[in-house]
């Protein structure tokens, strides 16, 4: 799961896209799926990891429209973050290529390089700003296709500090969840926003999504599901009741599942986990 930014963070998703074009036999892609669940669940109690991102490296040829922007963007709450670098991680062999723009209030910064898919993690670091980030959009793409991970290395300004923020990190840390957990907190009082992720790694099927929160008093958090990668509608909300658990069963017949909480401005932490094993 992509952790909420920052620095548990879960990801804010803006992407199309899907496996479709030159595609990799399916045994190979449930290869790398499993390892992309591996990679990302290493990363649990990263300190230096603000933000992650599983992504569908497809062949560029394959996409529906190259001329749109594609991949995944992260959404660091103002006044941002200092990104120190990206670890970028691949599975098949060959090389894939790795892009990404980093963005702070008046100025912006697009790179990217090749990285062989030999399942490390490759260290870019980002040649332009660095400091004050509040969006990091990153892709990558490969032929044939497969999957990619991607963890922003970096740390959050001491003015940023929540104490909701750590509430659930042991408890994320004992979880053994097919997607990793994502975790963190709704926002410092008066700076409070719906949090978002997407898991691309999931396949078609039936799945469990849990979700925790914690408060210091009562409030109802809207839970929305969806398939693929795009983020569901408030409208499709399930209400939990803060502090509480639920556990919310959804069948998809296409990759990826997408969660969105929104506590309606109250703060508190968050825990969202799918398939976790029993």
């Amino acid at each position: 799961m992509s952790r909420r930014l920052p620095p548990a963070a879960l990801v804010a998703v803006a992407l199309a896209l899907a496996l479709t074009g030159c595609t990799a036999p399916a045994s190979t892609l449930d290869d790398a799926r499993v390892w992309v669940d591996e990679a990302q669940h290493a990363d649990v109690g990263r300190s230096d990891v603000i933000g992650n991102a599983v992504i569908p490296a497809e062949p560029e040829s394959g996409r529906e429209d190259p001329d749109e922007p594609s991949g995944i963007s992260l959404d660091f709450p103002a006044p941002g973050v200092h990104v120190d670098a990206f670890e970028v991680s691949c599975y098949g062999g060959g090389t894939a290529s790795f892009e990404f723009e980093v963005s702070a209030a008046t100025s912006s910064h697009a790179d990217g390089a090749e990285v062989p898919c030999d399942e490390e993690p490759h260290e870019i670091v980002p040649s332009g700003e660095r400091e004050g980030i509040t969006i990091a959009r990153v892709d990558v793409t490969a032929d044939p296709a497969t999957f990619a991970y991607v963890a922003v290395i970096g740390t959050e300004p001491a003015a940023a500090a929540d104490p909701w923020q750590a509430h659930f990190t042991d408890r994320a840390a004992e979880l053994d969840s097919a997607s990793g957990v994502s975790w963190g907190s709704f926002g410092l009082e008066g700076e409070v926003s719906p949090v978002g992720w997407t898991d691309a790694s999931r396949p078609p099927g039936d799945h469990v999504v849990t979700v925790e929160c914690a408060a210091a008093s009562a409030f109802p958090v809207d839970v929305a599901l969806s398939q693929g990668e795009a983020l569901p509608y408030e409208a499709d909300a399930q209400e939990l009741t803060c502090p509480g658990a639920a556990t919310y069963p959804f069948t998809t017949d296409a990759d990826g599942l997408s969660v969105t909480l929104d506590s309606r401005g109250e703060p508190g932490a968050y825990l969202v986990a799918i398939d976790v094993a029993p």
